[in-house]
């Protein structure tokens, strides 16, 4: 949903993908997404993969080292703001805020707030499907 919110707003251009991906198992960390359904999402969206690759188990210090990488990455190639998914939780938006600002980089939370309920049957009511 806050792929394509980003998408409508004529303020922005969606380049890419930013996810990490745990080495071994070959799926996207947090949700356990196979990668390669990730990258069929990205070439059908016309989007970079930009994967963050960190090892099972991850210590918060090598994921650090591994995003701050792939930050690099954004930042020759021009990207000027990361966008989360993310609704609530303010500390995991305030450590996301504080890893980004000596970057440059600005931290973009389109669905922040929003009552899940709601945002839940706006997906509904505007087409999109989830599988479980």
């Amino acid at each position: 949903m806050a792929l394509w919110r980003l998408q409508q707003d004529q303020r922005f251009d969606v380049v890419g993908l930013l996810t990490t991906l745990t080495s071994g198992y070959d799926r996207i960390s947090m949700q356990g997404v196979r990668r390669v359904l990730l990258e069929a999402q990205a070439e059908v969206l016309g989007l970079k993969v930009y994967p963050v690759w960190i090892p099972p188990r991850c210590s918060n210090e090598a994921y650090e080292t591994e995003m701050s990488h792939a930050v690099e990455t954004l930042q020759g190639e021009g990207v000027g703001a990361v966008a989360f998914g993310d609704v609530f939780l303010e500390d995991v938006r305030a450590y996301r805020e504080r890893r980004l600002a000596p970057t440059g980089l600005q931290p973009l939370f389109p669905m922040w707030g929003e009552d899940t309920s709601a945002l839940s049957r706006w997906f509904i009511a505007n087409g999109f499907r989830a599988t479980l």
